[in-house]
């Protein structure tokens, strides 16, 4: 997992503006971001088997908490963030990288699913759970901005490339 900088704050022996994400929120708060990367030319996305995976556990948590829906066939979901650092104060779906990412994110929050985020510190070549951290969402991230089409368009795609239906 990555974290971002602040405007004007990225060291300048970072050979390479790959990967390279910025804040402009004041006051600046270190944050995990994920995705980080390039776009997978084909899809236009960062992270094809995250966005679909935050899609399942929408659907399955919409059907699970259905008014009416039997006790024991209720289901919850949520969504866990293990940010492999100490160094942040939030961790964000990064938009920069993968707008369409931090939107169904952002629709599986609306829908009740629930984020977690917890950082690790090590100690010793040893992992420990540390703090648990807020999810936060970029100032301009709504899920109904979410391009249906694309959505839609590269589920059905994964379908039929991996076998699994979206």
């Amino acid at each position: 997992m990555g974290a971002d900088y602040p405007d004007g704050g990225v060291p300048s022996q970072r050979k390479s503006s790959a990967g390279v994400f910025t804040s402009s929120e004041l006051p600046y708060i270190p944050t995990a971001i994920f995705p980080h990367g390039s776009h997978k030319p084909k899809i236009r996305v960062v992270s094809d088997r995250a966005i679909k995976h935050v899609h399942e556990l929408t659907q399955l948590h919409e059907e699970g908490t259905r008014p009416g829906t039997p006790l024991h066939q209720q289901v919850r979901c949520g969504i866990l963030f293990v940010v492999n650092r100490a160094d942040c104060g939030a961790m964000r779906p990064c938009d920069q990288a993968d707008r369409l990412f931090a939107q169904v994110v952002k629709r599986a929050e609306e829908a009740g699913v629930l984020l977690l985020a917890y950082d690790i510190v090590w100690d010793g070549g040893k992992a420990y759970v540390g703090k648990q951290l807020p999810v936060i969402h970029g100032s301009d991230i709504r899920s109904e901005d979410i391009d249906e089409a694309h959505l839609l368009e590269w589920l059905a795609e994964k379908e039929t490339c991996d076998g699994t239906p979206p």
